[in-house]
This record gives structure tokens, sequence and C-alpha cells, in this order.
């Protein structure tokens, strides 16, 4: 099975934790910085520049303009303005779960496949929340192709509730078939799929994150079921993970970020610098 794993919707905190003995380095020796509940990494040309097989400038532009955004927002002077508003709250949180997973999907493109060291619970509640998405969605697609085997293996996958029963193993090899099932399904009946948000390209909005979360999930909790997704995968993984960051700033971040705007100006106003110049 591949290493992999991922990070995410963790509520963010403004405390910064240290490295921990066994943390990660990149290749010219300098180590990513931790913030937030969980470690955020910075996806870095050195690192990247082990392989000939990098993210090209265009993605790492991308990636750079959202971790000065998560950055900034994740300053100790910045989160007491944003911490009440539950839905910001969230949004942050998905922000730098994101570039989290990124951070392992490039280093299995780099042929690092193990010791992969992020907090193992962030990226289980990563993981399981693109289930529970995913596993919604295949219930209705099932129901309406009569697929009753992907209802029952979507029903039992649901909910917070019945994912928090399933171990560490078990809950990455769980993933990884309904994934494969759903992805059968939707191959099978494209059109239908797609009333139901189902689409065949990085822009899914459903089984393209979770892919990006199983691939990166593996990397801290190897199963020892063979691996549906190799890393041929992880580039597809990689870019759907770049435009769920571009939509989490776009559609999310960039629009509640007026909340603010009557009371904290400039907090609003240097906000704005930050994305003009990261962009």
């Amino acid at each position: 099975m591949i290493p992999f794993r991922s990070t995410e919707e963790a509520s963010a905190s403004p405390e910064s934790r240290p490295l921990t003995e066994g943390s990660p380095s990149y290749a010219n020796g300098s180590v990513p910085r931790v913030i937030g509940t969980g470690p955020t990494f910075r996806v870095s040309p050195p690192f990247l520049a082990q392989t000939g097989k990098t993210i090209d400038s265009r993605q790492q532009n991308q990636i750079d303009a959202a971790q000065n955004a998560c950055d900034y927002l994740l300053a100790s002077e910045h989160v007491p303005t944003w911490k009440s508003l539950k839905v910001f709250r969230e949004s942050v949180a998905k922000l730098e779960g994101s570039l989290n997973i990124l951070h392992v999907l490039a280093q299995i493109q780099a042929g690092k496949t193990s010791g992969c060291t992020l907090d193992k619970d962030r990226l289980r509640g990563s993981l399981r929340k693109r289930l529970i998405t995913v596993a919604n969605a295949c219930i209705s697609l099932g129901r309406a192709q009569n697929d009753s085997d992907l209802v029952a293996q979507a029903r039992a996958l649901d909910s917070k509730t019945e994912i928090e029963e399933i171990g560490d193993i078990l809950i990455d090899d769980y993933a990884q078939m309904l994934y494969q099932h759903a992805v059968d399904a939707r191959d099978a009946a494209p059109i239908v799929a797609a009333r139901y948000g189902f689409r065949k390209d990085a822009s899914d909005p459903i089984l393209a994150p979770l892919l990006a979360a199983i691939l990166a999930y593996g990397a801290i909790v190897p199963s020892p079921r063979n691996c549906i997704i190799c890393r041929a995968g992880v580039s597809a993984g990689i870019e759907s993970e770049i435009q769920r960051l571009q939509a989490i700033l776009k559609d999310e971040l960039d629009d509640l970020i007026v909340e603010f705007e009557r009371e904290h100006t400039d907090f609003v106003r240097d906000y704005h610098k930050t994305r003009k110049i990261s962009l």
C-alpha cells in the first residue's frame, strides 16, 4: 500500500507547535513550520527539487498564494478577530488541512512513501469528513441506479458516529473500496452521476477530494490491503487539492472576510493585500 496521509477540518487554533523529533525536513536541511492545531507544511521548491517529477511553477504559485493567506490568518494577532465566527473558522481549518495534504502528496510524488509524521487525528478528521460527503452522494446515486450494494456500502459510512467506530486501518480500506465502487458507478452512468455532483476530472467536488485524502492517509496508517490507487494518481490528487484550495479562498474566505470590515478595517485591508501579492 502506498504510504500517504492528510490533515484538515479540525478547528484552527492560534498556538504554534514546535516540531517533534522525527519531523520531516527539506532537501536543503530546513524544516517546515508548524501552526494551528496540527502541522501545516509549506510545500517548498527545495523539497520538490529532489525528484525530476515536481509540482510545476503554476501549481507552486497557487500553493504559495494559499500558504501566504493561511499564514496571515493564523498569525497570533489575527486569530482573535475571526475565531468566534464558526463558518470562517471552519474555512480556515479546511485551508490548513488542504495545505497539509498537499505536503504529503508532494512527498509521495518525490518517492518518499514512508516516514510522514503529520498529526494522525487531524488527518483522520479530513478523511472522515470527506468520506461522509461521498457516502451521502453515493446513497443518492445508488438509489438512482438501483445499486443496492453501493447504497449499503455508503450507509455504513455516512455519519461521524459510524466512522468513529472503525479502526485506523479499516477506515482506510473502507474509504478505498467506497471510492472504487463510486468511480465504477459514475463511469457506468456519467449523465445520471452528474445529477448528484459527480464529475470525471480534477474539479470533481466529491470523489477528487476523497482520493487526495486516501492517498495522504496511508502515509501514516499503512494497510495490508493493496492500495487501489497507485502513485500515478498522486498528480491528479495534487491538482484536485489545488483546485480545492482555490475554491476555499475565492468562494469562502474572500467572501466571508467582509464580515469583519466594519470593526477590523486594517485586518481586512491587509488580507486583501496579502491575496493580491500572493496571486
